[in-house]
């Protein structure tokens, strides 16, 4: 498991630096509403990328355990903004676990 840094969007195009996936998931830090986690799944098979959502809402009631992105074979998808309620109070990071982390890279991107 790694933490991964939050690289910020620019105007000028500032190219965006991938990751190998960590076989046991990857943290990161949510500074701000506006993060968003990259996935690339270079296998030959659909993988699953799921965000834990610790703790309660506001309002007491305890968060959604899991929410899963589905990624197919060859695909790239952009999952986010990431929500604070993924961040747990504990550590001061969100989670995300892998199905498969075989030829699978990852960025986190501020906007």
């Amino acid at each position: 498991m790694a933490l991964l840094s939050v690289q910020q969007a620019s105007l000028d195009g500032k190219p965006i630096t991938y990751g190998a996936a960590g076989a046991g998931g990857d943290t990161f830090p949510v500074p701000h509403g506006a993060v968003a986690l990259r996935v690339k799944n270079g296998s030959g098979s659909a993988m699953t990328a799921t965000l834990a959502f610790p703790g309660n809402t506001a309002y007491g009631v305890a968060n959604p355990a899991k929410q899963s992105a589905s990624i197919a074979a060859g695909a790239e998808v952009v999952i986010g903004p990431i929500p604070q309620a993924a961040v747990d109070t504990s550590t001061g990071v969100a989670s995300v676990s892998y199905s498969s982390a075989t030829s699978v890279t990852v960025a986190v991107v501020g906007h």
